[in-house]
Order: structure tokens, then C-alpha cells, then sequence
């Protein structure tokens, strides 16, 4: 699901903007980079490390926690090794246990890292196109933020048919 919602968010980026992407295939990326370099700036990076490090926005969805972990907490290449922005905002996609939802938030929160908001999505794929739509999370105290806090920073229109 993640090349999908990539490629959402390619096509509704404003052609200035740059896409940093990272993603453990580089077959993937490859693919991605030359279905989609036409809409602007594509940045194939190293390690999510390197792809927060070059945004203000990092939107992530991996199959599984012990993914989510890796992504974000690993020392050497994770987000937590990244230098620290307490305003990079840090949306995680996948859907896993609150537990580890809330570990993560906590440890990103504590290094200073962003703000982590735990935002598992549904899909609707229909009419070709994949829609989806972000759940709110409750995580007052645990690390997780409130997705109220964040509307305006992202806007899903839902479009019915």
C-alpha cells in the first residue's frame, strides 16, 4: 500500500516540492522514481534517517511493528537518528498494536525527534483510484498526539460515488 499512497501524495505535491522516499526495494524505488520523476523531484534516500532529516512531514506504513521499530527507533538509521526537530511532524500509517504505537511515540517524543502521531489507515480502492482515510488516534500522555491538534497540518476529502 505504501507506493500507492506515495504516489498520491506525488500527484498532489506542487511540482516545486521534492519527495525525499525510501523503501528497503530499490527495485521499487527505481520504478517509482521513472513512473513518476515527470511530476517533480523524486529523492531516493538511504534510510528513513536521511528522508527525515530532509523533511518537515515524514508519513511512513510498513507490514508490521517490529517494521515500525526499525523505522523509527533504530540507532544507526532510524528517524531517532536523525537530528533533532521538535516540529517534524511524523505521521505512522501502519497498523499495529497500541503498545507499540505508544513505545514508539514515547522514545521519538523523549529524543526529540517530532511528533508522532499513530494514524493507521482504511483503504477504499474503487474506480481505480485507492482512497485513504487517516483514524484519529487518542494518545494524550503516552508520546502519541491527538489527531484534532493536526488537522490543519493534513486534510483528507473523502469523495463518495
Amino acid at each position: 500500500m505504501g507506493y500507492p499512497m506515495a504516489e498520491n501524495i506525488r500527484r498532489r505535491m506542487h511540482a516545486n516540492s521534492t519527495l525525499f522516499v525510501y523503501d528497503i526495494s530499490q527495485a521499487a524505488c527505481q520504478s517509482f522514481t521513472s513512473e513518476l520523476g515527470h511530476l517533480g523531484t523524486i529523492i531516493v534516500t538511504k534510510s528513513p534517517k536521511e528522508a527525515a532529516e530532509n523533511a518537515k512531514v515524514v508519513i511512513s506504513i510498513v507490514p508490521d511493528a517490529s517494521d515500525v521499530r526499525k523505522v523509527y527507533l533504530d540507532n544507526q538509521y532510524g528517524v531517532i537518528a536523525a537530528k533533532a526537530d521538535s516540529q517534524r511532524l511524523l505521521l505512522e500509517c501502519s497498523t499495529i498494536d497500541s503498545q507499540s504505537a505508544v513505545e514508539v511515540g514515547q522514545r521519538i517524543r523523549s529524543a526529540n525527534r517530532g511528533i508522532y502521531i499513530d494514524t493507521p489507515v482504511s483503504v477504499r480502492n474503487d474506480l481505480a483510484e485507492i482512497h485513504l482515510s487517516m483514524l484519529r488516534s487518542r494518545g494524550r500522555g503516552s508520546g502519541c498526539q491527538s489527531w484534532h491538534s493536526f488537522v490543519p497540518y493534513w486534510t483528507h476529502r473523502s469523495q463518495r460515488t
